[in-house]
């Protein structure tokens, strides 16, 4: 039997945060979405390899249930489905990755409401926010510009450069620390209608998530610099081995990195879970997602993440570098 609150589930990053903090808004202070009523709000961060853990783990059953800004990996419709046989509840889900959206058939026959597309999940969250009239708070505006264009990675207005800075000091001290209350003290910080910053998030919490960015960027430029000067043409693509180098979380932004420092896409291979390897892709103008539809189609692949301008391809255990760096070669072609 489902019990009269909402549970909201989204990832670590900016687009994650921000985007559970919309849907908290016009929950517990709006009583409009997903429930037209004001309801409690339940809030917890996963990524996407914790996701079917947590779900299998939750006790009482929520009304609603809310994903955002997660990534469809193998097996989650499974959990889904198994997690509403038993609990009963209503499932929303709003993504912008692109194995989401190419799992979106298989995921819409078990959730209630499932929203994706290639915009970042923050602008489809404020999406739904505008369709049902209701203006949020300035801060909470304010942030969804900044992380809709950083996630985008368009060319950043004067006005919105500290914000930007601040939203990625956020995403990146977060994505570290995996600190599940300094992630909801966010979200309220975020929703509070007061302009006025609140007990739950103030100067020191932010001057701590600063201080991790900058200490993260220093290290992520030191590997990045001393990589670069290893990148191979590929086609029309610097490739990057960094399996020896890089052998923690931020991979995606090492290869951010490299592509500031390269000044044209590249593919950079590290070690990923159970045997496998991770190629990241970074490309503007959606030619990443056209690189990784070039893996999906030759059938190596495990799943893809990521989105148009940057992708995570999961390539199955076994395959030859050689073979890797030959359909990379010939995917160059689609960027």
């Amino acid at each position: 039997m489902t019990q009269d609150y909402v549970l909201v589930i989204g990832d670590w990053d900016a687009d994650g945060v921000v985007s559970a903090a919309i849907i908290y808004y016009l929950q517990e202070k709006q009583g409009k979405y997903p429930v037209a009523e004001r309801l409690p709000v339940e809030l917890m961060p996963s990524g996407p390899r914790g996701l079917k853990e947590k779900l299998s783990n939750i006790g009482k059953s929520p009304r609603v249930l809310v994903i955002l800004d997660i990534p469809y990996i193998r097996g989650l419709d499974e959990e889904l489905k198994k997690f509403k046989e038993k609990h009963g509840s209503t499932i929303v889900y709003v993504d912008h990755h692109l194995s989401t959206i190419y799992n979106s058939k298989k995921l819409g026959k078990i959730v209630n409401d499932l929203v994706v597309g290639y915009s970042p999940t923050v602008i489809l969250t404020y999406n739904i926010a505008k369709s049902l009239n209701v203006k949020l708070t300035p801060r909470l505006e304010a942030f969804v510009k900044a992380v809709g264009l950083m996630e985008k990675g368009a060319r950043i207005p004067q006005g919105l450069k500290g914000m930007i800075k601040l939203a990625s000091s956020l995403s990146k001290a977060l994505t570290v620390t995996r600190d599940p209350e300094l992630w909801r003290k966010f979200v309220y910080w975020l929703a509070s209608p007061l302009a006025i910053p609140q007990p739950v998030i103030n100067k020191e919490i932010i001057d701590k998530a600063v201080r991790i960015s900058e200490e993260t960027d220093r290290e992520v430029k030191e590997v990045a610099v001393e990589l670069a000067v290893s990148a191979r043409t590929i086609g029309y693509i610097k490739f990057v081995d960094a399996r020896k180098k890089w052998r923690r979380r931020g991979s995606t932004a090492l290869a951010s990195k490299l592509y500031h420092i390269l000044k044209q896409p590249v593919a950079v291979l590290v070690e990923g879970p159970g045997n496998t390897y991770l190629l990241i892709v970074k490309a503007k103008h959606g030619g990443a997602n056209r690189v990784a539809e070039v893996f999906v189609d030759r059938g190596i692949t495990i799943d893809v993440g990521g989105h148009a301008s940057l992708s995570i391809i999961r390539i199955k255990p076994g395959i030859p570098l050689e073979s890797i760096l030959k359909i990379l070669r010939e995917a160059s072609l689609k960027i």
